[in-house]
């Protein structure tokens, strides 16, 4: 998702994947891009098959790095 200016305050977005049990040993891994001046939060939640009861997995807010990062978790 590219959220370059312009864009408005409080935008989110929502990514789903299919459900993977805990247990499954899968992980997700992606890359982000955080650097600037006004950086929100980039936040990862688990949650359930009737997308109910978000678990928080990962978070970072603010200017990061000036290069792409690869995270897994």
């Amino acid at each position: 998702m590219e959220v370059s200016t312009p864009t408005r305050k409080d935008h989110t977005f929502d990514l789903y994947s299919p459900v993977y049990h805990h247990d499954s040993g899968v992980c997700l891994d992606f890359w982000y891009h955080m650097y600037g001046a006004h950086i929100g939060e980039l936040i990862v939640f688990s949650v359930d098959e009737n997308k109910q009861n978000p678990a928080l997995i990962w978070s970072l807010q603010g200017s990061y790095a000036a290069f792409i990062v690869e995270i897994d978790v």
